[in-house]
């Protein structure tokens, strides 16, 4: 959530400033190492805002991948232990479990990345 934040707040205040105060600092009365610092904070900016980005969707993409996981495990268990004995295939739940939800949540884990 705050890592989302930190990219919005780059992205609508931080840029538009530091791109007019940049734009601003070409002309001859100025020093020119008043429009490379500009740019050169219009860069950091740049990779704050794309970092904080990418880690903040990372992170929500792990943590809501990990609820959900956990959800469907834990309504497998259940479900599991209400059967009565000899009435599913060997093995199902385990298959389910191990193989499925968590080969899924692996491969899910990337998806806000897209």
């Amino acid at each position: 959530g705050a890592l989302l934040v930190v990219s919005g707040l780059c992205n609508s205040v931080a840029r538009p400033l530091l791109l007019k105060s940049a734009v601003e600092s070409i002309s001859p009365d100025e020093p020119l190492w008043r429009g490379f610092a500009f740019a050169g904070g219009l860069g950091a900016c740049l990779l704050l805002e794309q970092w904080s980005k990418t880690q903040g969707l990372h992170i929500a993409g792990d943590e809501a991948i990990l609820r959900a996981s956990s959800a469907a495990m834990q309504l497998v268990t259940l479900k599991a232990g209400r059967l009565r004995t000899g009435v599913g295939s060997d093995g199902a739940e385990q298959t389910l479990l191990g193989k499925d939800l968590v080969g899924a949540a692996d491969m899910a884990r990337f998806l806000p990345l897209m």
